[in-house]
Order: C-alpha cells, then sequence, then structure tokens
C-alpha cells in the first residue's frame, strides 16, 4: 500500500454519504440535518434549511407526494417517517421567516425565464439571487400558474412573497414569446418553464434531461414542458439555475451534478442496524415525536466499535486524509498531523473487520507507520521500549529451544514472550503437561516479532519470522501450538505455510487428561475474548469448553467473539496516549460487575492492574486460580510482577528449563540501590527498568554529574537512556549505596557539553 493508496483507501466507506430518503427526494435534502434540527426543537433552523433546499416550504410541504417514504429505511421495520407531516409542521410554526439578504456584486450576464409559474419563478428566483439580471416573461397577468389552482392563495402568496422579498426581477407580464431563440437576441440564456405550452417550441431534439440543456445553445427548458409533478418542476427551477449558471461561466451545456434518481440510493444502508432513539419528553403525536422514530440513517459501525474514533472523532475519511499528510507531506507547507492518531490505535482491526464496505483501516495504519519507519520520522520514543524488550527475548539470557533428544518434534509450543515473562510457572506446567502426552515436544522460548510490526520496522519482523521458521524446520516442520492469540496471527499471516492451532484448541481435545480444579461450581463469570482471538474460532471455543468444565457459568460480554476488542495493550499505544489507553481499559473493565477469564496474558494483567478480577485459563487449569488471586482469595492487592520482574521471569524460565545458567543481568555491580515499591509502580508507569535506575545513579555518581539540594540531602542528576533521559533523586546510604527517592523521563536531547554540577 503506497501513500496514494493509502489516502485512496478510505473511498467505499459510505460514512456521512446522503441517505435513501435524500437519493429519493428530488431536492436531495439534507434529512439527516433537518431532523437533527427538529429533535433539538430548533425550529427556525430546520425552516431555513428546509426553505434553502425547496425555495417554497409551504407550498412543497403540502404538494410533495413524498419520495422519500417509498425510499424509508424505517418503512422495512414497521411504517415510514412522516417527513412530508414534520416538514409542514416547521413550514406552519417557524416565526422566522424572513428570507436571508446578501449583497452579492451584480453580473454583467442577462437570463430570459419563459413562464412565471412555480418552475419559472424558483429558476428566476436563484438566478436574481447571485446577481443575474433576470426578465420573466409571462402571457397571463399573474405569478403561480396551475399551483394557484391548487393550494390557497395564502399559502402561494406567502412563499412567492418571502422569495421575491429582496429580488430585482423584471417581470413582464402579458407577453407572449414566438420562441426562445428571439431572446437571445437581448439574453445570455434562456430558460423555458411554459409548460405544455412550450412544446410548440420543439426543444425536445437534443434535449439533456439531467442538465435541463436542449439542443440549442443557451436555451435550457424544464417545468411542466416535460413534467407532470408540481414539486418535480419546482426541482427543475431550482436545477436549471445551476444549469445556466454553468454555462454563462463555463459555455458548456450542462450542469455538473446532474439529475438525482432512486438509483443513486446506496443500498448498504438497508443492511446497517438501527437503534430506537429515545422520546425523551416529545408529545406523543407531535412532529418531533415523529421525528424522533427516524434513524437519521448513517453507517457509524466503526466508531461505535473503535475508541481510537471516538477519541479523535474521526471516521476512516478524515483518517485517511490526515494518514495520507502524515506519510507524505508537503514540506514547509503541511504538518504530520496524523502521528499521534496514527501511534494511538491498537492495530486490533476491529474496525475492519464490522466494516459494512471492507474498509481496511487496521491495514492503513499498519502500512502508514512502516512508511514513517522507513522514512526515519517515526518517533523513536513512541516504540523504544518494546522493540528493546523483543530484542531481550532474543538474548543468550532469555531465547531458548526446550526439547526431550534431539529428533524431530510432533508439536512445537509457543508461549510467547508476555505469557512467559508473567507466568513461567504455568508456561512450565503446561509444557510438562504437553510433553507427557507428546513426549517429543519442543517449546520456543522466543517473542513472535510483533513489537517489529507494530512499530513499523519490516526488516527486524523479517528476521524473527526467518528465525522462527529456522527453528520450525529443524525440528521438521511440527505443528505449533500458539498460546497467544496475537501471535498465531502474526505467524499465521507472515509464515502461512507452517500449521498451527491454538493451544486452547488443543487442551479441549485433551481435557479428560487435565486435573480440573475444585470448588468453583456456579461461579458467575464472562470470557474475554482477546481481540486477535477474532479470526480463531477454535480457540473461543476452547476456552469455553474448558472453563465450563471447570463448573464456572458463564455470561457472554457484548464485545466478544467476531467482536472482541482490544484490552489496550496493543499497538504500543501506552507511549502515545495513556488517556486513551485509560478509557479502554476502563470501558472494558466496566462492561460486567462479573470476573474475566480470558486467555491472554496481557489482558489479564491489564485489568489486574486496574482491580477487576481476572484470571488466565491457563491458571485455573494448571494452577488452580491461585497465581491471579491475593492470599484471602480476592483479587485486590495482587502483586504483578513490574518490568524488571518480567525480564527475569524469562532469565529464570530459561535457566531451570534448560540446566545452564543464563547470561548475568545487565547492571551496575559498584553501585547498590534500594527501590521503594511506589517507586517501582512509578517506574513501570515510565517504562523505566531497574538497571536503567541504577545505570543512571552510577554514572551521576562516577561522573560527578549531580546537583545536591542541602534542603533534604538528596542528589538529583540525569543520563539519556536509549531515545529517553531519565532523572533521579536519590540519596546515599553509605559508599555506594543508595535509596531512590524519585525519578522521571522526558524526550528532550540535553546537548553534549551542557554540564550541571
Amino acid at each position: 500500500m503506497d501513500y496514494r493508496e493509502i489516502r485512496n483507501y478510505a473511498e467505499d466507506c459510505f460514512r456521512d454519504t446522503p441517505p435513501p430518503c435524500s437519493c429519493g427526494c428530488p431536492f436531495g435534502f439534507d434529512v439527516r440535518n433537518f431532523i437533527g434540527k427538529v429533535r433539538g426543537g430548533y425550529v427556525n433552523s430546520a425552516f431555513r434549511l428546509y426553505r434553502d433546499a425547496v425555495l417554497f416550504p409551504g407550498i412543497v410541504s403540502r404538494l410533495c407526494p413524498a419520495y422519500c417514504g417509498e425510499v424509508c429505511v424505517r418503512a422495512f421495520r414497521d411504517r415510514c417517517v412522516d417527513l412530508k407531516r414534520i416538514e409542514r409542521d416547521v413550514a406552519d410554526t417557524a416565526d422566522r421567516k424572513d428570507s436571508s439578504r446578501y449583497a452579492l456584486p451584480e453580473k454583467k450576464e442577462r437570463v430570459a425565464v419563459i413562464g412565471a409559474g412555480a418552475c419559472g419563478l424558483s429558476c428566476a428566483i436563484k438566478l436574481a439571487s447571485k446577481g443575474y439580471a433576470v426578465d420573466l416573461y409571462e402571457q397571463t397577468g399573474e405569478t403561480g400558474g396551475r399551483i394557484r389552482s391548487l393550494l390557497p392563495a395564502e399559502v402561494y402568496e406567502a412563499d412567492f412573497n418571502a422569495a421575491l422579498q429582496y429580488l430585482n426581477i423584471g417581470f413582464r407580464f402579458n407577453e407572449r414569446v414566438a420562441h426562445p431563440r428571439d431572446l437571445l437576441e437581448l439574453s445570455d440564456a434562456v430558460y423555458v418553464a411554459a409548460g405544455t405550452e412550450g412544446r410548440r417550441f420543439g426543444l425536445d431534439d437534443g434535449y439533456d434531461r439531467a442538465s435541463l440543456a436542449t439542443g440549442t445553445p443557451g436555451v435550457f427548458a424544464g417545468g411542466g414542458l416535460f413534467e407532470t409533478d408540481d414539486v418535480r418542476c419546482i426541482e427543475n427551477g431550482i436545477r436549471a439555475a445551476g444549469s445556466i449558471e454553468n454555462y454563462l461561466k463555463t459555455g458548456k451545456m450542462g450542469d455538473p451534478t446532474g439529475l438525482r434518481t432512486d438509483s443513486s440510493i446506496d443500498q448498504r444502508y438497508y443492511r446497517l442496524d438501527y437503534e430506537e432513539v429515545a422520546g425523551g419528553d416529545a408529545e406523543a403525536g407531535s412532529a418531533r415525536a415523529e421525528a424522533l422514530r427516524c434513524f437519521s440513517c448513517d453507517c457509524s459501525v466503526c466508531m461505535d466499535s473503535c475508541q481510537l474514533m471516538r477519541y479523535f472523532r474521526k471516521n476512516p475519511k478524515r483518517i485517511a486524509s490526515d494518514l495520507s499528510i502524515t506519510v507524505m507531506p508537503v514540506d514547509e507547507k503541511t504538518k504530520r498531523l496524523g502521528s499521534r492518531l496514527l501511534n494511538s490505535c491498537n492495530l486490533c482491526g476491529l474496525c475492519t473487520s464490522v466494516c459494512p464496505a471492507e474498509v481496511d483501516t487496521h491495514e492503513a495504519m499498519l502500512q502508514s507507520r512502516a512508511k514513517l519507519f522507513e522514512a526515519k520520522h517515526l518517533p523513536e520514543a513512541y516504540h523504544d521500549f518494546w522493540l528493546e524488550d523483543m530484542e531481550f527475548s532474543y538474548s543468550d539470557a532469555a531465547y531458548g529451544l526446550v526439547r526431550e533428544g534431539d529428533g524431530k518434534a510432533d508439536l512445537l509450543f509457543f508461549p510467547g514472550c508476555q505469557l512467559t515473562a508473567s507466568s513461567p510457572e504455568v508456561v512450565e506446567r503446561v509444557y510438562r503437561f504437553i510433553t507427557d502426552l507428546v513426549p517429543n515436544a519442543a517449546m520456543l522460548l522466543s517473542c513472535c516479532g510483533i513489537p517489529a510490526e507494530w512499530a513499523g520496522d519490516a526488516a527486524r519482523m523479517d528476521d524473527a519470522r526467518a528465525r522462527f521458521l529456522d527453528e520450525w524446520r529443524g525440528l521438521g516442520m511440527p505443528e505449533v501450538l500458539f498460546a497467544c492469540s496475537s501471535c498465531m496471527k502474526l505467524l499465521r499471516g507472515h509464515a502461512p505455510q507452517v500449521s498451527s492451532r491454538s493451544l486452547y484448541a488443543w487442551l479441549d481435545g485433551h481435557r479428560d487428561a487435565i486435573a480440573l480444579p475444585k470448588g468453583l461450581s456456579e461461579e458467575r463469570v464472562c470470557v474475554y475474548d482477546p481481540c486477535n482471538s477474532r479470526s480463531d474460532p477454535g480457540a473461543r471455543e476452547g476456552v469455553r469448553n474448558l472453563a465450563t468444565a471447570c463448573g464456572l457459568k458463564l455470561e457472554e460480554l457484548e464485545f466478544s467473539g467476531t467482536r472482541a476488542a482490544c484490552c489496550g495493550f496493543g499497538g504500543h499505544i501506552y507511549s502515545v496516549n495513556r488517556n486513551l489507553v485509560k478509557e479502554i481499559v476502563q470501558s472494558r473493565t466496566a462492561a460486567s460487575e462479573a470476573e474475566y477469564i480470558t486467555y491472554c496474558a496481557n489482558c489479564r494483567d491489564y485489568f489486574r492492574s486496574v482491580g477487576k478480577e481476572s484470571r488466565h485459563i491457563l491458571d485455573l487449569l494448571f494452577a488452580n486460580g491461585t497465581e491471579a488471586r491475593a492470599r484471602d482469595g480476592s483479587a485486590e492487592d495482587v502483586c504483578l510482577p513490574d518490568l524488571t520482574e518480567r525480564r527475569e521471569n524469562r532469565r529464570a524460565l530459561k535457566e531451570r528449563l534448560l540446566g545452564k545458567a543464563a547470561s548475568a543481568r545487565r547492571r551496575d555491580a559498584t553501585m547498590r540501590v534500594d527501590i521503594p515499591r511506589e517507586m517501582r509502580e512509578k517506574m513501570d508507569r515510565l517504562l523505566l527498568l531497574e538497571e536503567d535506575v541504577i545505570d543512571t545513579i552510577a554514572f551521576c555518581e562516577s561522573e560527578n554529574r549531580k546537583l545536591l539540594n542541602n534542603e533534604n540531602g538528596h542528589y538529583i542528576g540525569y543520563r539519556k537512556n536509549r531515545v529517553i533521559t531519565v532523572w533521579v533523586e536519590y540519596e546515599m546510604t553509605g559508599e555506594a549505596e543508595a535509596v531512590l527517592r524519585n525519578v522521571y523521563t522526558h524526550r528532550m536531547e540535553i546537548k553534549d557539553g551542557e554540564r550541571i554540577g
């Protein structure tokens, strides 16, 4: 996907396109906007919107056959919205009906209009309001034509007088025009709206129904000449004014807007799910109550599903515009205005999976990150910590292939880096269970490479894939069991030749061999599906079967199954938009008071970090649920491993399983630092490891780059670490011994040579 494809990826999105009722309306009336104003009680504003569209609100609201009702989406549920009644109520009850007055410069062109019925009047009024000189020829002595016989005089006279209020039109009553060509000597264009009388002019040859242009340059015709519907006659006059103005400006006989027909209706509107609008205090039977029946048809499926879109208040079309400018900005003219939005995306793909137009916002986001990374415009600080953590997974300290014997393996267990980091004992027990059933099974302690994909680093992702494939081929290309749905989806996409299955589908097939926990009967829980499990029904079914076998009573969340939503971890958005992460986690955890059973370590840990009871299905099966609970059996105050401990867990698991010591942890051996728990919690929020703090304090001491606060005896110093600068406030308690008192970071660069202390 290049930048042009990124710019156009949302071209099939029909958000904010005209709904069926607007397409069915000859005027293309903005019904959605109109209904919104009526619902809000803004009658005068609704009236102006309606009047500007139809020109004669009193006439049209009474004579319109209600074309909108024929295509109304609501009609397929019960009955169509009575829009005609709403329009008439607005036209009758508005108390501010004066026309708008514009001080437009007069145009040099002159237009002649033949016929002063509603059709001719509408064309003349529209052109005169734009500054054109208009002569209106009428063979009788009055305006209105057939309308006069259909409605009370007070209705049409009120409409005509209001529309003509500030206009200067030359009325030529009792003048019969021999032929429109005769008027071209005095005018630059002519519109024939003389009803059936106009047929004597012989304008049928070369007539264009869309633009109302005849075969004679400068002559247009419509209304009763070709129409039998009074409302469509009025629309003809309005459309003719646009075509004539286009002709006067370009010399071309045609209006680029064309003719609206029912064929322009997007049928996808009929396939959307709509919710009823609460009636509130609307009086039964009132126009407002009827307006509340309207679905205000629009596609909002992706925005309803995606908190990113709601947070930034941008739909796919707006996002496409921002991304195109961000990926390919014009130097010194535009900014990379979509960078924060782009990097705030979880990349979970829910927006794409629910889109009825199959607009692939997920792929556009992913490719945009890759483009920015390639151009070295993706902020390193957004992804640096996770890329460095990925490299740790490949280091001698954590990476390892665990296997029984040296031959081929029938199964390869891939637990993923985050489950290994948070629950190493459970990973080990699962592997032992697998090898009890499949003695030659192997386990790969590694990372799938998704941090590289999220960071747009295609080369590093390719290296991760190649490394995985080398191990897989060396084992004889066995089936791979994935404990993480993100790992499985990623490697299925990058290595489709690998036969793979969810660990949970496999365990479901062997659940008779599992020592299921006791005492869980009738506990009410919700299964929380990780976002990437949407593409794996086997995993979803397997987890539910296993949880049911444990005696749990399952309830479904709204966002589950094929609508599973990200917990907030995906895409590294924590470094970019912590407020959005907080909103996402709060939204997910507030969905039910019941405990969550999930099968993603990140989901479980994110939820537990905010006090939500949550257990991994493997906690239930292989740790009897104890690892997810505090000593009193509750989920409160559970001590989750901090970032440093997560690294140590991976290191220690490799040491236990491979029977040899992994490489030593990198830290300054000359400095011992006591880090209180509250500081460790803050370090986690700042994505800092213990070694970052120790190295910074050791650097400040060895280089004497520190300031002393005489009031409390604390030292303050900093050190550039990776792409961030770490600041520490510490107290020396002995020779090479310190206590951390505060810590913070920033992404500003302090130039070398600007020494403090």
